[in-house]
């Protein structure tokens, strides 16, 4: 790290500003189909081709990056678990509810208000401290919040592709009449 702290660049902007906008969309009720389940998944994964660094040598990098991971996957569950999924005229449909988004907002949030602090002078020089005095080094911080960000979109998107189809499922079965099936073996 650098005493000079970094300007966040207008892909850094829109990235994270993407990523956090995504709430505007998971408010409304929509069909729940590979669009709404694939955009955020493409979405980290342009951020992590442009971001993703290197595997941390030191142990308390790897720890940074596993904790802020397991934060994401926590937030990412609880914005999964909280949005409502239904079916509407046969289609499978999902909405955030307010909590679902609080989750969400936490998330997205606290990374890019990471980033702005750590992107400031006065933050930087606590994060360069910080990083001496435990050992991380800088790209352990960068790996650390982008894998945040991937731990939560990946486990929303898995936890309300496993509710679609769980949903389905069940769809399917309440419109299996046994009566009928009866009927045509008689």
């Amino acid at each position: 790290m650098s005493g000079e702290p970094n300007v966040m660049t207008i892909t850094d902007w829109s990235t994270d500003i993407a990523l956090l906008a995504l709430v505007f969309l998971q408010l409304r009720a929509r069909k729940l189909g590979v669009v709404q389940l694939l955009l955020p998944l493409v979405l980290v994964a342009l951020a992590v081709w442009n971001y993703f660094v290197s595997w941390p040598t030191t142990a308390n990098g790897l720890l940074l990056i596993v904790g802020t991971t397991t934060i994401g996957v926590i937030l990412g569950c609880l914005a999964g678990a909280l949005t409502r999924v239904w079916t509407k005229r046969g289609v499978v449909v999902a909405q955030a509810t307010a909590l679902a988004a609080a989750a969400w907002i936490l998330g997205m949030g606290a990374r890019l208000v990471f980033q702005i602090w750590a992107n400031s002078a006065p933050g930087l020089t606590q994060l360069i401290a910080i990083s001496t005095h435990h050992r991380i080094e800088s790209s352990a911080w960068v790996d650390a919040i982008l894998l945040m960000a991937v731990g939560q979109v990946v486990a929303r998107t898995v936890l309300l592709y496993v509710r679609g189809r769980r949903v389905r499922h069940l769809l399917a079965v309440t419109a299996w009449e046994p009566s009928a099936a009866l009927a045509n073996n008689d």
